[in-house]
Parts: C-alpha cells; structure tokens; sequence
C-alpha cells in the first residue's frame, strides 16, 4: 500500500519527467508501426501501445490544463473504438468506415487539443529543461501525427486524394510516411496529393514545421545554452 508521501513524491516524478515519457511511448509506437500492417498479434500490440501513448499525451497535458477529465474521457471513448475496429471484420463495409471514421475525428481532436496544451506551457516555461525541450520535440512529432490523420480521414472520405507512383497501402502508415516527409520538406515525390484540399494541407503542413523550427526550438535551445554559460544550477 502507498502512503502518502510515496504517491506525492511519484507525481512529482511524473510531472517531471512527463514530456521525456510520452516521447519514449512515441518512439516505442513508431518503431512498432512497421510490424503491424499484416495485422495479428502486430497490429494488436500496435493499438495497445498507442492506447497508452495517447493516456501518456493526455496525462502529460493534464499538469498545464483544467480540462484533463474531459480529455480523459474523450480519450477513453477512442480507445473503445479502437479496440471495436478490431473487433470489425476488415470487410465490414459502412459499419467499419464509420468506427474509423469516428475513431479519427476523435484522436485528432484530442491530438490537437493536447499539441496546443503542450506548446502552451513549453512558451511559458520560465526556465528551459531538458524535459521542456523534450516538450517542443513532441509538440513537432504530434504535428506531424495530427496531419496524417487529417490525410487518412481525407482519404476516407474521398479515395482519389492521392495518387502513387505504385498502388497505395491502405494502412496508416502510408499517410504518417507521407506527413513526416512533406513536415521535413523532403519531398520524395513517390506520393502526391491531388485535391485542393489536400494540395492546401499539404503545404501548410511544411511551411508551419519549418517556422516552428527556426522560431520556437531555437529559441529554446538558445534559452537553455545562456543558463549554463551563466552557470545556474541545474534543474529538472
């Protein structure tokens, strides 16, 4: 049984660390992306690891924010359906699209709403960390991940979206390949965009994460070298 000085001094640590966790469970979900795409036991761990890295995201913004039980509960209505699509056989027609559809809206609203909340106390963070600039890297990561949901729902919605020098996977992987080169503005080509919307997407997304690069981590990283050129003491 944990006393109370434990739990207090297991929240300080989470509070501490926070940002440096919820990237370690982003890492840990991307590297498991690639084994998921054939489904079985992959894909299950896949969702299951995601379901934790979004609790992770929800509870790292719940310190900057007043509104972590409406968070928390949207957050766990996405994981239900996540685990209903599942559940879905994947020729389940309308009924599957729809799961998906709603699962989507739902992890970009609360994947929005978390980046803001993130970005938020990393600007006003009067001293910059090491976990602050763990902080900025996942407000640049989770950009990235909002995107490809916003690629994945257009093309829900309207299949020609993109066009592919060989036939696109329907996995969504494909789109977070997509958002993470068009947001490095690497630009490989082997993937276009071909509605207006879509085009417009995809271009904001490039212009913001370089503007985001040059004006909000370099000042942090600038922030952080003056402290210890000045030799303050350190601090978590």
């Amino acid at each position: 049984m944990l006393h109370s000085d434990d739990a207090t001094g297991i929240r300080v640590w989470l509070r501490s660390y926070r940002y440096q966790i919820l990237l370690v469970w982003f890492t840990i979900v991307v590297l498991a992306e690639p084994f998921a795409r054939e489904g079985g036991t992959g894909r299950t761990v896949l969702e299951a690891a995601f379901c934790i890295f979004l609790l992770a995201a929800v509870s790292a913004a719940a310190e900057a924010s007043r509104w972590f039980a409406t968070a928390l509960a949207c957050a766990l209505i996405a994981i239900a359906l996540t685990w209903s699509d599942l559940i879905v056989p994947a020729d389940g027609g309308s009924l599957q699209a729809g799961l998906m559809g709603a699962q989507n809206a739902i992890y970009f609203a609360i994947l929005v709403a978390v980046n803001v909340i993130i970005l938020r106390d990393v600007m006003r963070a009067r001293r910059v960390t090491f976990d602050t600039i763990c902080g900025s890297v996942c407000v640049y990561l989770l950009m990235g991940l909002c995107w490809a949901i916003l690629y994945a729902m257009a093309s829900l919605i309207e299949p020609e979206s993109f066009s592919a020098k060989e036939e696109l996977a329907p996995h969504f992987s494909t789109y977070i390949y997509f958002s993470y080169v068009t947001l490095a503005t690497l630009g490989y080509g082997d993937i276009t965009p071909q509605r207006g919307v879509v085009q417009t997407w995809a271009w904001l997304e490039a212009v913001v994460g370089q503007l985001y690069i040059a004006v909000l981590v370099a000042r942090l990283v600038g922030i952080y070298i003056a402290h210890e050129l000045r030799g303050d003491p350190p601090r978590q």
